[in-house]
């Protein structure tokens, strides 16, 4: 094969059209502004996501330190031992009930039997 066929000298850059020149250039410019996009919208999510972090690291530090939370502190402080004896009771009545229908359903299957 002979490099002279094609009209070019060996080394010599094979070059374009105008248009096609034109037409790369337009894709290129849309990449670009495609990109651009990308990377404000990946900015905005980032920003957003930091935020969130930093609202949950603030939560977390308050939750481990009762000193620093109003809320924790109120509710450590404002104990009434009313509620707790409430609790318990309504606690017990929910198993004593529990215990009558369980006699209740033993004593049916005992007259079935």
């Amino acid at each position: 094969m002979n490099p002279f066929v094609s009209g070019r000298a060996p080394g010599t850059p094979a070059y374009k059209s105008p248009e096609e020149y034109y037409d790369e250039i337009l894709d290129l410019k849309k990449q670009i502004a495609a990109m651009n996009t990308e990377s404000s919208t990946m900015k905005s999510r980032l920003r957003r996501l930091e935020e969130d972090n930093l609202k949950k690291e603030k939560e977390i530090e308050q939750l481990l330190d009762p000193s620093k939370s109003d809320d924790m502190r109120r509710t450590l402080t404002d104990r009434k031992p009313d509620s707790s004896t409430v609790s318990t009771s309504s606690n017990k009545a929910g198993l004593s009930g529990g215990s009558l229908d369980y006699e209740t359903s033993v004593d049916l299957w005992s007259d079935i039997l």
